[in-house]
């Protein structure tokens, strides 16, 4: 009797696990329009800050120092890569939240994590917070080629403007140097649903 109840519940949480797998959706692909424009402050090296919109959705992010614009923001992704093109940021929106939910769930991520990089190992799972919302993120790495190994963070964060993702991608050496462009990014990250877009500047961040 024993024996059949361990069957009967290993079933079930094999079914509950496959029922999530399979009610995994490919994320929505939402155009954007990027400009990239300079900080309006003097340092000696500049900073330049990405912004987005879509809609009547408007976003800003500061881009990590030495990375430009890569790709076709309009595809879906804004994508900044370092100039040694061994490093790249991206953030992109992925439709609306699940219906009837203000937060995410880090097993329904996980499986999109899974489906969309299939011979990846998740090495890693945290929470993150993005201007005042916490979501799930994944740290992954997979063999690019018989001595090189990739690794990428990925990011999902609810909103009112609905699920950001941002990730970064890295080598096994400068990963922790990628990370923190990263977080740079996550932490500049403003937005909003309509009206002005009221963006936090170098120049006055500690006013």
């Amino acid at each position: 009797m024993r024996c059949a109840r361990l069957v009967i519940a290993f079933c079930s949480v094999w079914m509950l696990s496959g029922s999530i797998h399979a009610q995994v959706l490919t994320p929505k692909v939402v155009p954007l329009e990027v400009t990239i424009d300079r900080e309006p402050v003097d340092y000696s090296d500049p900073f330049y800050r990405a912004n987005i919109s879509t809609g009547t959705i408007k976003c800003s992010l500061l881009v990590p120092q030495g990375f430009r614009l890569k790709g076709d923001p309009s595809l879906g992704k804004l994508i900044l890569s370092n100039l040694g093109g061994d490093s790249s940021v991206s953030f992109g929106l992925l439709g609306p939240l699940p219906e009837g939910s203000s937060e995410l769930s880090a097993e329904y991520y996980r499986a999109v994590v899974a489906k969309q990089y299939p011979n990846a190992k998740i090495l890693k799972e945290f929470t993150k917070l993005v201007s005042g919302r916490m979501g799930p993120g994944f740290d992954i790495q997979w063999k690019a080629t018989e001595e090189l190994y990739q690794n990428k963070r990925i990011v999902f964060i609810p909103s009112g403007a609905g699920v950001l993702e941002f990730t970064v991608t890295g080598g096994n050496r400068d990963f922790s140097v990628a990370q923190g462009n990263l977080d740079s990014v996550m932490g500049s990250f403003c937005y909003c649903t309509s009206g002005k877009l009221k963006i936090r500047y170098l120049s006055n961040a500690g006013s």
